[in-house]
């Protein structure tokens, strides 16, 4: 029994292995993607790669910069906190639900930013 578990997992893995190798085993919904293989430096995955794409979200990717500039200097620390603006607050879109009252930290804003994209962070 140990015998065939051991056959059909070396199955799969190298299945899995020369379907990774294809950029044609992947698949998406998305109008553009792009995935690189940093370790092979092996093109997986390129759907309009060359297409200009205006970027979404250019003004949280700058501020996410800035803030990582500002972090690597010294400038502020992750357990910083800062207040939250009544603009802030108001502000529609995908939001982390702040409110005035709160003091998120550098890091629950990097957060807010990063995974949730959002505005009033």
């Amino acid at each position: 029994m140990t015998l065939l578990r051991s056959l059909l997992f070396m199955a799969f893995a190298l299945a899995a292995a020369v379907l990774a190798g294809r950029a044609d085993a992947f698949e998406t919904r998305a109008r553009n993607a792009w995935v690189y293989d940093i370790t092979t430096g092996t093109v997986l995955l390129d759907k309009g790669g060359d297409e200009p794409v205006p970027p979404a979200s250019m003004s949280k990717l700058m501020t996410v910069n800035m803030l990582f500039e500002a972090l690597r200097d010294g400038r502020v620390s992750l357990e910083d906190r800062f207040a939250v603006s009544t603009r802030a607050k108001d502000m529609g879109g995908s939001t982390m639900f702040l409110n005035e009252t709160d003091r998120p930290t550098v890091e629950d804003l990097i957060k807010g930013i990063v995974v949730l994209s959002g505005n009033d962070a």
